[in-house]
């Protein structure tokens, strides 16, 4: 009985090992997705979120509250819902990713997967150019206030706008009525245009906002002068 024993229990086990190894599964599956992702959260991990070719290095945080997140989901940055290019030149309004959160198993280890695969908002450029001139850097949409004198800076075009100084160069505010001539869209300044408002052309700062049906929302496209009637 001694022996039947010993050989049994050695039987046993490896049958163990064996039903384990068979129960191993490879292969690849979704997941929840993570309530926060880093810049870097895309496989080759060493850049960001490409987004129309430019690269964006920002947090993301779950649009999808509160967990579990479902394996296709949307992430917006955070702090600044409006991310800077990582070379400065453009920002990404109303920034938003899908991402496809999977796992990978093989017999070298298990991988986490989390891939974009969609994308929302739209990329604007932080640089304009004045008939081919030096670009000129525009100041944010949030922190832009209109009724501020524009004092041009080092590098920007002239005040008129058009590169050339042509038009009367005067610095309309909203509210100022214009004589029928029409400004600059990024200054406010009188460019020489006729507007068809006539004697009635009245400057107002205005803003163009697209609207985003994949999440419901409105968000800014471009602010600037514009003669009204």
């Amino acid at each position: 009985m001694r022996r039947m024993l010993s050989l049994a229990v050695p039987g046993a086990l490896c049958s163990f090992i064996v039903a384990s190894a068979s129960a191993q599964r490879y292969g690849q599956w979704d997941v929840p997705c993570d309530s926060y992702l880093p810049p870097r959260f895309s496989a080759p991990f060493f850049h960001g979120v490409i987004f129309e070719s430019k690269e964006f290095l920002t947090d993301w945080r779950s649009t999808h509250l509160p967990p579990p997140h479902p394996s296709f989901n949307w992430y917006e940055p955070t702090p600044n819902p409006d991310p800077v290019s990582r070379d400065g030149n453009y920002y990404w309004y109303n920034a938003g990713v899908q991402v496809h959160c999977e796992v990978e198993r093989n017999p070298y280890g298990i991988t986490n997967l989390r891939t974009p695969v969609a994308y929302r908002g739209a990329l604007r450029s932080r640089r304009s150019a004045c008939n081919g001139e030096t670009p000129v850097t525009n100041v944010g949409y949030e922190e832009f206030d209109p009724y501020e004198p524009y004092s041009p800076g080092e590098g920007d075009c002239t005040p008129s706008g058009t590169g050339s100084g042509g038009g009367s160069g005067i610095q309309f505010q909203p509210g100022d009525y214009t004589g029928g001539e029409t400004v600059d869209w990024a200054t406010g300044v009188g460019n020489g245009g006729t507007s068809v408002c006539g004697a009635a052309a009245r400057v107002e700062y205005v803003c163009i906002e697209l609207y985003d049906e994949t999440v419901g929302k409105w968000y800014p496209w471009s602010c600037g002068y514009a003669t009204t009637c």
